[in-house]
Parts: structure tokens; sequence; C-alpha cells
């Protein structure tokens, strides 16, 4: 590249970012307030599944951990970190494309598809996105070792997404031809997962990961509201994650891998991006079918369009002919096609930028009453996932019922655990959200029990925000 060129690049990357961790900020506003909340009780000396529960894997938590015990700030770099990994990962799949076109696929092009997909910052999909195609890099560069580290790390941070790496990569190892390749991957993932689980096991919460994992199953084969029967409910599932603008940008993957690589070498076991691409997206389907819920999760789709772009990128100069205007205006529609970004997603993201970085240095109504109450010994909550990071800044209280966050979609038996657990603390937080639903009456008859229970050995007040706070009388 000429300095000109580079300049302009630079330029280009450096605008590009400036956005993107505008978009990148986490905040407290829904799921990410019961991270905060476990990551804080984490650094309070709770164990992780056992005295303090939630259903991510144990490094996402760790690492929050470690972050949050600097700054809560830090969890922003931590989550550019991990979109940071994604660039790195196609920089080395792009291995093939000139220095130009693969800083511009890498490092532009694929943080926009990223984060275009259904992302919400601060979960745990780019992570496991992340990871996923770090293994596919590795592998698809014969690093086969790297390849099973990365499985093994995914393990701890995105379970459900194992198997869709974990195809690609048996796919590199099978076309690859060498047994000495395959140990080395599985020896590498083993290691890394021995790792998670000494960790684990030295801190006593081995026994809790595993009911978690359970846990995890129930969930995710429970029945929804969208279809009947089990077919329906795959459906069901499979539609949720996978919205209108995704299903579009997976049709325009699917379509480009379709087109035949222009390499004058032809395909090798080595390098067909292709084939791997058509593996990760059966992976995703399959996964999403069986365990998608919610919209969030369509981000995984990002792994194969990532994977695609790479492949799509080789075709554009077949494109030499055309003006140069012509190309960069293809280039550019064929990237927002692949990351189904529009305006209104666009400008959501950027007026959210700043509440978000607000909330993570905010302490929420449910953390300022305990904090009012001064020191005390236990505490539970009673409330959905309306949790604001109550963790964060709420004093010396001790989590005396693990479950902090209930939802109205779970069985009596479990909503029953925490009604039980609440005669034995001394405070209890209900939060506004707390409220009986229409046809929930497993969390309907839970509720009752609680408005017993306070009522009977309780000292109730309410907040200006709502927030019930009962002291055992």
């Amino acid at each position: 590249m000429t300095a000109a060129a580079r300049w302009t690049m630079g330029l280009a990357v450096a605008v590009t970012w400036l956005g993107l961790v505008a978009i990148a900020i986490p905040g407290t506003f829904s799921d990410q307030g019961i991270y905060a909340s476990t990551a804080e009780l984490l650094l309070r000396g709770h164990r992780l599944y056992v005295e303090v529960w939630d259903n991510k894997g144990p490094v996402f938590y760790y690492l929050n951990a470690l972050a949050r015990a600097v700054s809560p700030i830090l969890v922003i770099p931590l989550e550019v970190g991990w979109l940071a990994l994604c660039c790195v990962a196609a920089w080395m799949l792009a291995h093939e494309l000139p220095a130009r076109g693969r800083l511009a696929l890498s490092w532009i092009a694929v943080p926009i598809i990223v984060t275009g997909l259904r992302y919400d910052p601060g979960m745990t999909e780019l992570p496991g996105v992340a990871l996923a195609l770090l293994a596919v890099a590795f592998s698809f560069r014969g690093r086969f070792a790297w390849g099973g580290a990365a499985l093994g790390a995914l393990a701890l941070v995105k379970l459900v997404f194992v198997p869709v790496a974990g195809l690609a990569v048996l796919l590199l190892l099978v076309r690859s031809r060498k047994a000495r390749s395959a140990w080395a991957a599985f020896g590498a993932a083993s290691l890394v997962v021995t790792c998670g689980v000494l960790v684990m096991a030295a801190r006593g919460e081995l026994t809790g990961y595993a009911t978690m994992l359970t846990r995890n199953a129930a969930y995710a084969t429970s029945s929804g509201d969208g279809g009947s029967g089990l077919a329906g409910q795959l459906l069901t599932n499979l539609m949720e994650s996978t919205p209108p603008g995704v299903i579009a940008a997976c049709l325009v993957g699917v379509t480009l891998l379709l087109v035949p690589h222009p390499s004058p070498t032809g395909a090798s076991p080595r390098t067909d991006s292709s084939a791997v691409a058509a593996m990760l997206f059966l992976g995703v389907g399959v996964v999403l079918t069986l365990t998608g819920k919610w919209a969030h999760h369509g981000t995984a789709w990002a792994i194969p369009l990532v994977v695609t772009a790479v492949h799509a990128a080789s075709l554009v100069p077949a494109l030499g002919a055309m003006a140069a205007w012509r190309r960069k205006a293809i280039v550019a529609a064929g990237v927002l096609l692949l990351s189904s970004w529009t305006p209104v997603t666009l400008l959501h993201a950027v007026e959210m930028a700043g509440p978000r970085l607000h909330s993570l240095t905010t302490i929420s109504p449910e953390g300022s009453a305990l904090a009012d109450l001064g020191e005390g010994d236990t505490y539970a909550r009673v409330g959905s996932n309306s949790d604001r990071a109550h963790a964060y800044g709420m004093g010396p209280w001790r989590l005396g019922c693990p479950d902090f966050h209930q939802y109205d979609f779970q069985p009596s038996p479990l909503l029953n655990e925490t009604s039980d657990c609440l005669e034995s603390v001394d405070t209890v937080i209900i939060a506004p959200d707390a409220v009986p639903k229409p046809g929930a009456t497993d969390w309907n008859r839970y509720l009752e029990d609680v408005d017993a229970l306070m009522a009977a050995d309780f000292r109730c007040t309410v907040s200006e925000e709502r927030v019930r706070v009962c002291v055992k009388a």
C-alpha cells in the first residue's frame, strides 16, 4: 500500500472502531445487571453456582469479576477485546488476501457483521463467537493444538457453541488426514477443560456447575408459546433466535458460498472456506433449533457469516473491470446485508451508549436500599431480570439465597427452593417486577407464598423506586 492508502485505511479503521466502542458498552439494564451482580458477589467470596446462581459459563464470570475488581468501567475493554478476537480470527482466515483487503475485511467488515446480528453487548454470545472463530481459524491454518485450546476455552465460556465450532474443526481434521493433528487438538482441548474443572473443584463449585448444566438442559427443552408438540417447539426456537433480518443475511451468505472460489490453484483441503462455512451454518442451525429462546441468541449466525465474508472477499478481484466506486459500493452493500444492520438498530445502539455507560457506575435502587440499612448479615432478592447490578455498592451484605433472579416460566420446585430459603435471611428486597402474571400459575403461587411470609415474619417498607425492603421482625 502507498502512504496515502495506509493513512486512508487507518482512518477508516479508527472511525469504525470509535463507533463500535460506543455500541459495545454493556450497561446493566437486563441480563447484564444479573451478570454484574454475580461478578460482584464472586468478589465478595461467594461460590459460583453454590452461593450465587446463574447459568453461564464459569470463565465468563471469572473474567467479569476480574474486570470489576479494578473498576466496573473495565467491562468495556473486556467486551471490545472479545470483538477484537473476532477480527484476529478473520485476519488468520484471510491470509491469502492482499494486505489492504485483509485489513479492511478483518478490522472493518467483520466487526460490523458481528455487532449487527442481534448483538447485545455484555452477553455471552460475543465471547462464544470469538472463541468459536479462533478455534476454526487456528485449525484452518493447520495449528490444531491452538484450535483445540480455543475449543476448550469455549466449553468454559459458551458450552452450547462447542458443537458448532467442533463440526468445522472435525471437518478440517478429517481433510488434513493426520492423526497427530487430531491428538493435538483433543489433547489441548482436554488440558484447558481440565484446568477449568480443577479451578471449580478447588473453589467448591464443581457440584453446582453440574447442577447448572442439568438445569440448562431442562430449560432448553422446555415448551414455549409458539408451537405445539416437539416439531412446533423446535421451529419456534429457531424462529425466535433468527428474525427476518438475520434470515436475509444468512440467505445472502449461503448464496455467496455457491459462487466458485477463483483461486488459480483450486481449493485445498486446508483452505476450502466454503466447506467450513457450510458446516458452520449447519451447526448453528441445529444448535439454535434445539436451544434458541431469545433474539440475541441469533448472534451465533455471525460464526458462519464471518467465514462466508472471508470466502466472498476472494471474489472481489473478479469485479476488477468495474469502476472503483462501484466495486466499493458492492462490497459495502454485501457487508451491510451480512450484518443485518438497519438505520433503526444503529440509531438505537448509539442512543443507548450514554445511558449504558452511566449505569455501570450508578448504584441501583435495590443496592441503595440495602446500603441505607447499614451493616447487615444476609439478604435475598425476589424479582426477575430487572436487576440493575444490585450487588454493586450495597454495603457489607451476604447473599443468603443463591437464586436472586426468578422467572414466571420456572417450574414450581425451583421457585419453592427460593421461597423456602427466604425464611433463613435477615432482609428481603422485592423488585418492582415481582408481580402476578396472567396464566403463570406457579409464579403467582410463589409470589403469594412470599407475600404471606413477609406479612407474618417481616416488616416491609416501599422505596420511592417501588422496591420493597423487608426486614425480619
